[in-house]
């Protein structure tokens, strides 16, 4: 297959957005960048003496200088402290162990190709978008995974692959942690501001749960959104492209079938069994000990 270029450049604002993009450096080098910038502005801050009261016990906290010698002591040992004292950091390393075992025995990817495999050429953009939504599951692992699969789902319907590929890229960068699950960086995210609550009171709790509700409902938005800019802005800008033979979806094995219905078998019977056969154990062991049962009551023996 080939591609001509039938189609005008793009605009001047599609091409500022192209260049000023292309100068974004490495998330590592922007993590580094804004410690710098933390940095110098403690040095400029602390040199007016500024403070402010700590809401929760009244005392004055004043800025250090971080880029002093007290400073510079004061960050090297407490990096690991930093890390280590973080509240979600349990759940963190459980969830990402989990999605880890997942995306390195194919589970995540052939979840990903099953959903796709049946997808017409008129709702390929939004099955690609949702799809991308989903694999936030395998947190930055979808980065690597989605964008292919994006370019092979159009190929697949016959549209051009580079749409694709820019509809799975913008699903997973631009709509970043929106899903109908909960994923690690709702666990991150409910952890932070746990900690930052605590400035007010020690009592405030956000649950991973808090920002489910937004999170959910922009999947929807979002994939609406997003397949409609890339059918009628998107893909209509880039060059025709002539559909050649043999490029197609790879179609899951039979092994990878019965993987998936097993892992599907094993997530949904067991735990609403176990849950109803507890909840009956321990309705006997409660009735057995003649406690009350009612709504508002206490839990008393007689």
């Amino acid at each position: 297959m080939e591609a001509t270029s039938e189609n005008p450049s793009p605009g001047k604002v599609f091409s500022w957005i192209e260049r000023i993009g292309n100068k974004v450096p490495n998330p590592f080098l922007l993590f580094v960048y804004l410690i710098l910038v933390l940095m110098v502005a403690t040095a400029i801050i602390s040199s007016f003496d500024l403070a402010v009261k700590n809401p929760t016990n009244g005392e004055m906290v004043r800025v250090n200088n971080l880029m002093s010698i007290a400073g510079l002591q004061w960050i090297l040992p407490n990096i690991i402290k930093n890390f280590s004292n973080f509240t979600p950091l349990g759940s963190i390393l459980a969830l990402v162990i989990g999605a880890g075992l997942a995306e390195k025995v194919g589970l995540l990817q052939a979840l990903m190709v099953k959903l796709a495999s049946r997808v017409s050429r008129r709702y390929a953009s939004y099955m690609v978008l949702f799809i991308a939504f989903f694999s936030h599951i395998s947190s930055d692992a979808a980065l690597v995974v989605m964008p292919p699969l994006g370019a092979l789902i159009f190929l697949a319907v016959g549209r051009h692959p580079v749409a694709g590929l820019l509809a799975a890229i913008a699903g997973v960068a631009s709509g970043f942690t929106a899903n109908l699950l909960i994923v690690t960086t709702d666990v991150l995210l409910s952890g932070i501001s746990t900690e930052a609550a605590k400035a007010v009171s020690d009592t405030v709790h956000v649950s991973v749960i808090d920002n489910w509700f937004f999170m959910a409902t922009s999947v929807i938005v979002l994939t609406l959104a997003g397949a409609i800019l890339t059918d009628k802005f998107v893909e209509p800008r880039l060059p025709q492209w002539q559909e050649g033979n043999g490029e197609r979806l790879a179609a899951l094995t039979s092994l990878e079938n019965r993987g998936l219905r097993a892992a599907g078998n094993v997530l949904i019977f067991p735990y609403p069994l176990v849950f109803f056969i507890t909840w009956i154990a321990l309705l006997l062991v409660w009735y057995l000990l003649g406690l009350p049962i009612g709504p508002g009551v206490w839990p008393q023996l007689p």
